[in-house]
């Protein structure tokens, strides 16, 4: 889902950026911020380029001939599926958002930093969530490169791997594989239960293992792929599948 953030007060902007990046980053979101402005024109541009659906994070007060309640209704005479929220200072204008019907999802007020990046953290959760419908109960592993994002639910995940590239990874899906940068231990930290290391080089899907060869050293998935496994390793391996 694409984010686009009008702010006319260019220090909060930045400030607002950098703290809806490290939300989509810590929380794994299916997110990605694609544009920042302080003009209300741009991003009624963008609301006519395509029918996809966005989140449009706005201030109230834009020093414009168009304030955020307005650009909102605007917007939904383009975008009627999108989500808005409303940042501001002025949490009496909150009635404004019932009267010209924009149904925003949030309105957040600026009372203080730490609350206003905790309760836009929280929209931000329960809005991928709510986008998500019939998946919110699937799992997936997210991989940002550059504006694209790809989303591969871990049952269809193998292994990951290391490459001969320095922090290029490449993760072995069941009919895919893609490479991607990132550090295998920081892979590790987004996945479940499911998977455990194996190798220093690699992380296994136990749910998709069809034997160990302890001999070998190996381990073979149910497509047939195989995956090298260490003794250091092995202990913990066979006690997870056991379970």
């Amino acid at each position: 889902m694409n984010i686009i953030l009008c702010e006319d007060d260019e220090k909060q902007r930045i400030d607002i950026l950098r703290n809806i990046d490290y939300i989509i980053k810590e929380n794994n979101l299916e997110m990605n911020i694609y544009m920042s402005t302080d003009s209300p024109h741009d991003v009624l541009k963008i609301a006519d380029e395509s029918s996809e659906v966005k989140l449009y994070i706005l201030d109230v007060n834009l020093n414009s001939n168009i304030n955020g309640i307005e650009l909102a209704d605007k917007i939904r005479n383009k975008d009627s599926q999108s989500y808005l929220i409303f940042i501001t200072s002025h949490s009496e204008l909150a009635y404004l958002t019932f009267k010209y019907k924009v149904e925003a999802f949030d309105y957040l007020v600026k009372d203080s930093r730490d609350n206003l990046f905790k309760d836009l953290k929280d929209a931000l959760i329960k809005i991928q969530k709510r986008s998500l419908g019939g998946d919110e109960n699937k799992k997936f592993f997210i991989i940002r490169d550059g504006k694209s994002i790809t989303k591969i639910e871990f049952k269809d995940i193998l292994f990951f791997e290391t490459t001969a590239i320095k922090n290029k990874l490449k993760v072995n899906c069941i009919n895919r594989c893609k490479e991607f940068y990132s550090k295998l231990k920081d892979v590790e930290e987004c996945l479940d239960e499911s998977f455990i290391k194996c190798h220093k080089s690699f992380i296994v899907n136990t749910d998709n293992i069809d034997l160990v060869n302890k001999k070998e050293k190996l381990i073979y998935m149910k497509n047939g792929q195989t995956c090298y496994l260490s003794k250091t390793y092995v202990k913990d391996l066979l006690e997870k599948i056991k379970t």
